[in-house]
């Protein structure tokens, strides 16, 4: 698979706990973790998804007159 480098800034204890996490064996890398978190992200906020939401938010407002 051909990949693309980014470079992002995470708070320190999120990082420690990244690299404990590869450490212990749950993941191959960090890189890995991320990209599976990216890719887990996108995929439940798709714009079609947050809009689904929204309007049942504001269904549920209108019914309960808020």
């Amino acid at each position: 698979m051909k990949t693309t480098a980014l470079t992002v800034e995470v708070p320190p204890e999120l990082a420690e706990r990244l690299r404990a996490y590869v450490a212990a064996g749950w993941a191959g890398s960090v890189d890995e973790v991320v990209t599976e978190a990216t890719r887990r992200y996108l995929w439940s906020h798709r714009p079609e998804v947050i809009e689904r939401h929204l309007r049942e938010d504001v269904a549920l407002a209108l019914r309960e007159g808020k």
